[in-house]
This record gives C-alpha cells, sequence and structure tokens, in this order.
C-alpha cells in the first residue's frame, strides 16, 4: 500500500448543493437582484448557469467559482461598512 501511487478524490459538491443549509446560501449568493446591483457579470448567464444545477442536475465548475466569487464580494462589503 506504501509503494501505491497517490490517488485523487472527488469533492461531492454537486450533492452538498443540492441540500440544506448549502442550498439556500447558493440561493442568497446568486440573487438576480444583487448580480444586477454589483454589475460585473452577467446575471442571465449566471441564472441559466444555476438553472441547468437546479432544473436539470447538471453540474459545471462554473457554478462553484460563481458562488466562491459573490461569496468573497460579499465578505469584501461587508467589511467596508
Amino acid at each position: 500500500m506504501m509503494e501505491r501511487p497517490k490517488k485523487g478524490f472527488g469533492i461531492p459538491i454537486a450533492s452538498w448543493l443540492s441540500q440544506e443549509p448549502l442550498r439556500s446560501w447558493a440561493q442568497e449568493l446568486l440573487r438576480e437582484d444583487m448580480i444586477r446591483q454589483q454589475g460585473l457579470l452577467n446575471p442571465e448567464t449566471v441564472r441559466q448557469i444555476y438553472a441547468d444545477f437546479t432544473e436539470r442536475g447538471v453540474f459545471r465548475p462554473q457554478l462553484w467559482y460563481l458562488l466562491m466569487f459573490q461569496a468573497w464580494m460579499r465578505d469584501e462589503h461587508a467589511g467596508h461598512k
């Protein structure tokens, strides 16, 4: 066992995002009004990526990137109040 090469493993992000509390967290971060107010991302594209996941079960890595960006934006904005 010690001589075997390293093996990676998948992280079940799609499964986590399908369940509470992460489902509500994702919905809050990707609210269309917030995306529009920020003026940095295309709200229609964000909506489509999230809809692909919630309505069709298609998880794209871009969804996680959007969530991380939005979480960073929220935390950064909260730090400047």
